[in-house]
């Protein structure tokens, strides 16, 4: 008597892997491991670096500094880990052969991009969140030994160092996802971790050499100054989009990129 071919596993059990793999690959590790070092330690010479600069400040000076902007500056260590992490999860299965294996396993192949997408997301929420209260509490001793303000006595009542600390971390998984949907699209990591990177930081430096027109209508529009315009909501800058725009313009970017990787992984041989 034949034997029915196995079900593919459910949903849960295909994420439980993929959660699984990511965890077993090289590196991952120490991804894990520099990003609250790396941040924490960035964060904390920072903050040393200006209290040794506050004793020439004026009064007004020391009212209006900000304590939740140096964990925000060191958070731009994990991001970056967290975009060769959304990468490596992409583009790692595809270089040791294994992709073959999962799809044999898991047929759904749009399942299997979710559940990736689905533990990219959480492991950079998680990671930034992490880093992020890490860098934040070790700071805070060093700006109380220079007399500077710190979060606990720090004025927050406009709200607007929080708004942009919660945006930041509910961002962070915007450029992991777009390096895991580059990964499946180039089957590469350099190729899409130079990607990633160039859509994040080329348009600041291009912004300067390009006529400004460009950086006004054009530019802004790239995913990096759109994640921008949600997380500098209430600054002066002219040049970040309303919430109201940076929303679906980011949102667009996402679907775009994950769409084209869902295409690409139904279409093309593993």
């Amino acid at each position: 008597m034949s034997r029915a071919p196995a079900a593919p596993p459910g949903w849960t059990a295909t994420v439980a892997g993929e959660w699984l793999k990511l965890r077993a690959m090289r590196g991952s590790l120490v991804i894990a491991c520099l990003g609250p070092l790396l941040g924490t330690a960035l964060c904390v010479l920072l903050a040393v670096a200006v209290g040794l600069e506050s004793d020439g400040w004026s009064q007004q000076d020391r009212v209006e500094f900000d304590p939740l902007l140096f964990p925000l500056v060191s958070g731009l260590v994990s991001a970056v880990l967290l975009v060769v992490l959304g990468v490596r999860g992409g583009a790692c299965e595809y270089r040791a052969g294994l992709v073959r294996l999962t799809l044999t396993v898991t047929p759904r192949r749009g399942r299997v991009l979710l559940a990736k997408i689905v533990v990219i997301a959480v492991a950079s929420w998680v990671g930034f969140t992490v880093v992020t209260v890490l860098a934040a509490l070790a700071a805070q001793p060093v700006f109380h030994a220079y007399g500077l303000p710190d979060v606990t006595n720090a004025d927050l009542a406009a709200g607007r160092e929080v708004r942009t600390l919660a945006a930041d971390i509910g961002l962070a998984p915007v450029f992991p996802l777009i390096g895991l949907a580059l990964a499946v699209l180039t089957r590469s990591a350099a190729g899409a971790l130079t990607s990633v990177l160039a859509l994040l930081f080329a348009p600041s430096i291009a912004g300067g050499l390009l006529p400004a027109w460009w950086a006004a209508h054009m530019l802004i529009y790239l995913p990096g100054p759109a994640t921008d315009s949600l997380s500098l909501t209430g600054s002066d800058d002219v040049g970040l989009l309303s919430p109201g725009v940076a929303v679906p313009v980011v949102a667009a970017w996402l679907a775009l990129f994950l769409g084209a990787a869902h295409r690409c992984l139904q279409r093309r041989d593993a």
